[in-house]
């Protein structure tokens, strides 16, 4: 399990990597995201719209080199607003960093709710003719983009908890990762960063949560 893991986050890496151009490019175009033309969008999200089975992979080691815990989920696409729904989310794959313990256990209790996440579709620079993977970036949103607002039992009190996500996040100066995806055979691989958590009426902590969705459609 360890090798799979190792594994697959390399691989993950390798995925992302492909859609975004090194910083050292002094080419100002290899940092566009090319659109897709609008049959190359239908046929993409036509083809990875559907019901999906997999497991959301979080925690990790301190090189971020492997995930150390793993969890099950499901999630649907639909086609015609381009939006992937993860059911029943256990929001315990976002808590690992949070230092306010009430805050924690109330997310970790928690799995009662949706998030939905937008999915823009691109195509790398540089890319030509059928893509074999199909990439995308991946928005979580409620009341905006990248800002999720939902009800939990914080102590003995209903409290609304807001998440904020990020488009990216740097591991360390030599790394970083992006809220995006990619599909290919059948499998969605989504990056998710939560970055911070704001409780009603109280503080915001800082979150840092590297996340994994990786499933098969059914």
């Amino acid at each position: 399990m360890k090798t799979f893991r190792k594994l697959f986050f390399a691989t993950l890496t390798a995925l992302v990597v492909a859609g975004f151009a090194s910083c050292n490019s002094d080419d100002e175009d290899a940092y566009v995201f090319v659109p897709l033309t609008p049959s190359e969008l239908a046929q993409q999200i036509n083809e990875i719209q559907g019901t999906y089975e997999g497991s959301v992979y979080f925690k990790y080691n301190s090189y971020y080199s492997a995930f150390t815990d793993s969890t099950g989920a499901n999630w649907k696409v639909t086609a015609t607003d381009s939006v992937m729904t993860i059911e029943n989310v256990p929001m315990k794959v976002f808590a690992t960093n949070i230092q306010n313990e009430a805050l924690k256990t109330a997310i970790q209790n928690d799995s009662t709710h949706n998030l939905n996440v937008h999915l823009s579709l691109y195509r790398p620079y540089g890319t030509e003719g059928t893509l074999q993977t199909y990439y995308y970036g991946a928005v979580p949103f409620g009341e905006d983009n990248y800002v999720v607002t939902l009800p939990l039992t914080v102590g003995e009190e209903q409290k609304n908890v807001t998440f904020t996500f990020a488009s990216s996040f740097s591991a360390s100066y030599y790394s970083g990762y992006y809220s995006v995806g990619t599909f290919y055979n059948k499998t969605m691989t989504t990056y998710l960063i939560l970055k911070s958590v704001k409780i009603e009426g109280g503080g915001t902590y800082d979150a840092y949560a590297l996340v994994v969705f990786y499933g098969k459609k059914s």
